[in-house]
């Protein structure tokens, strides 16, 4: 394990009040991932890049079989499937087509709204995290317009985009093409990433124990 000063602590908290905290540490060709139980029992996940493949293994401490689950694979499976996705979103754009991307003013009060560090802990706002951002883009103090192809050149890597009554997320690949998709699209892609890492499988695996203690 590496010293205790490269480790991440972080609650999620509703109304101010922690439902569950965990960390984040980083070990050697990976990181480390654990809940926080009370019940003193130390079950995390480990993910590691070593010799071409990506291992994940759940284990918990001083248990009489200690780890629960493995799984390894190269990184081309998981790469393969990713492609397939985002293939579909690969669009071409005209010179002049243009985005809506976030003012620093919006951006900071996003930033305070979900995350704040008190005593050395990141404190997550699931009201912040859930909460819906007004697609107001008229209001020039939170949105500003710039084209699609100066996005790069301007550091934004993520912009906001109406078509036919639809919002799209969208980011350029070059002069002229982008990557083109809807937040149902991102967040199925962010499952399957966290799938493959076995973040689902460690929280199944947590939820199957009954432990009420991952919600505290």
């Amino acid at each position: 394990m590496s010293s205790k000063s490269n480790r991440l602590d972080f609650a999620y908290t509703l109304r101010d009040k922690p439902v569950m905290r965990g960390y984040v540490t980083p070990v050697r060709d990976g990181i480390c991932f654990g809940i926080k139980l009370p019940e003193r029992r130390d079950i995390h996940l480990i993910i590691i890049y070593k010799d071409g493949k990506i291992r994940t293994h759940i284990k918990e401490s001083g248990a009489e079989i200690e780890y629960v689950y493995g799984r390894n694979y190269t990184p081309d499976i998981l790469l393969v499937k990713l492609e397939k996705r985002i293939n579909g979103w690969t669009k071409s754009y005209h010179a002049n087509n243009v985005v809506w991307v976030m003012t620093p003013f919006l951006q900071r009060r996003i930033s305070n709204a979900i995350s704040s560090v008190i005593r050395g802990e990141t404190n997550i706002r699931l009201e912040g995290v859930f909460g819906q951002i007004a697609f107001d883009f008229w209001h020039k103090r939170r949105w500003k317009r710039i084209r699609i192809k100066d996005m790069s050149r301007l550091g934004e890597g993520l912009g906001f985009r109406l078509d036919k009554g639809k919002l799209f997320m969208v980011h350029p690949l070059d002069e002229k093409s982008m990557l083109r998709f809807t937040e149902r699209q991102a967040i199925a892609i962010l499952n399957l990433v966290f799938d493959y890492l076995g973040f689902l499988e460690y929280f199944n695996y947590l939820n199957g124990l009954n432990c009420s203690s991952v919600r505290q």
